[in-house]
């Protein structure tokens, strides 16, 4: 049984949460960097035979339509991300966020003429104020869920929560990002983004193998951006830049080894797989 799966929120880097003071509401004054970024990724796991599961943005979706069909005619897994990168926590209400994973879903599905079964949140931000919204993703008809991370952070996570696949509700499998315990209940996130950045390849590659081992799922996470020398990140804060920049000059080298040294699935496999 593989137990790694790997999975890529297609979104521009200025999606993402540190840009939504600064950033307009329609993002046409900001360079848009995805289909280089996307396109690097899609090679990379065609030279090696990957296959994965890419959480799309609605609206990006909408505006690349072929690019969208481009992922998935290479047989990769297509999921939602939601519309519009809104984390939870800023919906006004239940039913906004409703219209916007019932819009994404539709937008997606009519992309690529298929019924799409994932579903992650903005920013992981399933945290325990926003637990109200499973029931609108499951109603919405998603089977699973990757949005729990199950840690401390300043902006998502519920440290409590499983570390392996499990039933959150009736109906939803919740599909945590990767997590290696250590000292019985030190949780340490390693399993993408900035983590993957920020940890030496070898600290990895340890924590990669001792969840094998225990037979624990590692779900892996990036985006294009995590590999983009050249964003423009000069009007973010210090905290911000930092968080954007830190291991971004080697990344992209360090994340091919990665994928030469293990084996993936896409995240529709481990869902199936815990349904058994």
């Amino acid at each position: 049984m593989m137990c790694n799966a790997l999975s890529f929120d297609i979104e521009d880097y200025f999606h993402g949460e540190a840009f939504q003071r600064i950033a307009s509401p329609d993002r046409q004054n900001w360079q848009h960097r995805i289909l280089p970024n996307t396109h690097m990724i899609l090679n990379e796991l065609q030279r090696r035979h990957i296959k994965a599961t890419f959480f799309v943005l609605g609206v990006v979706a909408e505006e690349y339509p072929k690019l969208i069909r481009e992922i998935h005619s290479q047989g990769h897994e297509i999921a939602s991300h939601g519309y519009s990168h809104v984390p939870l926590y800023r919906y006004r209400s239940p039913s906004e966020f409703r219209d916007d994973i019932t819009r994404s879903k539709r937008v997606i599905e009519d992309v690529i003429q298929e019924r799409i079964l994932g579903y992650r949140a903005p920013s992981f931000s399933i945290r325990k104020d926003t637990l109200w919204s499973l029931d609108i993703i499951s109603s919405a008809g998603f089977q699973y869920d990757s949005s729990v991370f199950p840690i401390h952070h300043d902006r998502y996570g519920i440290p409590n929560a499983p570390t392996k696949p499990y039933i959150i509700i009736e109906g939803l499998t919740e599909i945590p990002p990767a997590t290696c315990t250590i000292f019985r209940h030190l949780r340490i996130p390693f399993g993408g983004g900035g983590y993957f950045r920020l940890f030496p390849y070898h600290i990895t590659t340890l924590f990669t193998h001792m969840n094998n081992y225990k037979l624990q799922p590692n779900i892996f996470y990036f985006h294009p951006h995590d590999f983009d020398e050249a964003q423009p990140l000069d009007n973010l804060s210090t905290i911000s830049r930092l968080r954007r920049r830190v291991g971004l000059k080697n990344n992209r080298n360090k994340f091919m080894k990665f994928l030469s040294d293990h084996q993936f699935i896409p995240l529709r496999q481990i869902a199936a797989e815990h349904k058994k």
